[in-house]
């Protein structure tokens, strides 16, 4: 026999022996080696590419300033988390929550700051559960705790939420002649 028939005939035999799924599994084994060694390494190149591309581009950059990452964990600034203190209250009406006491204090730990709002609610289950899918869009805010218990109102909830932010420092070592008053 030729090599062919030779390569043929084991291959016959191992099939017969013990099916298909051991070439199956052999075949997805390679191919995954395969895309191991050569497909994610030019993927790692290209992203690396990209960020480097966007890493040097010029944009929004003030001169004689150092340059930064702008909100680089996404945060919002400290003017649209003030915002969303007042819509995270709205919602609160809009579900038909009713709100005791609204209590919120401000954080702030270097770059990152925090609001703290702490809302004795009373409605039903199912108000306080819409309340809560429609809150997660807010940009920044995070759930730090739910206390739920009933009453003959209803049902009891103290939710506690945190609107993280990023603090918005002034701009200093502007030259600005001061304005002298007027005669």
């Amino acid at each position: 026999m030729n090599r062919f028939g030779d390569w043929r005939w084991h291959l016959d035999i191992f099939v017969l022996r013990y099916g298909w799924w051991p070439l199956v599994g052999a075949t997805v084994l390679l191919l995954s080696l395969l895309l191991w060694q050569v497909w994610l390494p030019m993927q790692e190149a290209r992203v690396r590419a990209e960020l480097q591309e966007l890493l040097a581009q010029p944009e929004n950059i003030v001169e004689g300033t150092p340059v930064q990452a702008v909100n680089a964990l996404n945060l919002p600034l400290e003017s649209m988390a003030s915002e969303s203190v007042q819509s995270v209250l709205l919602l609160a009406k809009k579900y038909g929550l009713t709100i005791a006491q609204a209590d919120y204090k401000r954080h702030e730990s270097g770059r990152i700051g925090r609001w703290q709002l702490q809302l004795p609610v009373t409605a039903s289950y199912p108000q306080i559960r819409r309340f809560m899918r429609a809150a997660k869009d807010i940009h920044g805010l995070s759930m730090d705790e739910l206390g739920l218990r009933g009453s003959e109102a209803g049902v009891e909830a103290r939710l506690s939420f945190s609107i993280w932010f990023e603090v918005e420092k002034p701009v200093e070592n502007l030259d600005v002649a001061p304005v002298e008053g007027g005669r």
